[in-house]
């Protein structure tokens, strides 16, 4: 099999859940499990305190998992206009309003672009600032 054919028979999807810090945000959803503590609530992108408002959202996005996995194990295919990996770069945003199509690394680079500007590592650490020679 070719590269060209290999490409196009390629049925990887990207997705991004718009409320988590990403990968492994979705398990929560996917399994249930999203509401049992405050490390689930956390992974999950959920409040860690704000239950009531977790409901509301939680189920929004059980809900759709549900339809993602129902859709993806039944055909093979993700329901909706769900974008392939290609060099589109393009990815499913996944919330508890639906799905929408985005570029896959802009929230990404955004977060690292404002990170670097601001001289911080995540949680804060500060980035060492190289000091020029003279």
């Amino acid at each position: 099999m070719s590269l060209r054919e290999l490409k196009d028979a390629n049925n990887v999807y990207v997705y991004r859940n718009a409320l988590g810090p990403g990968h492994g945000g979705d398990l929560g959803f996917v399994f249930g499990t999203w509401n049992a503590n405050t490390v689930h609530r956390f992974m999950s992108g959920l409040s860690m305190w704000n239950r009531s408002a977790n409901g509301t959202q939680g189920r929004a996005m059980e809900s759709l998992w549900g339809k993602i996995l129902n859709s993806f194990v039944r055909s093979g295919i993700p329901p909706g206009e769900w974008p392939q990996y290609n060099e589109l770069n393009l990815a499913m945003s996944l919330s508890p309003e639906g799905m929408t199509q985005v570029p896959a690394t802009a929230k990404a680079v955004e977060y690292l672009s404002t990170l670097i500007s601001r001289h911080k590592r995540p949680f804060g650490l500060v980035i060492p600032q190289a000091t020029p020679k003279l």
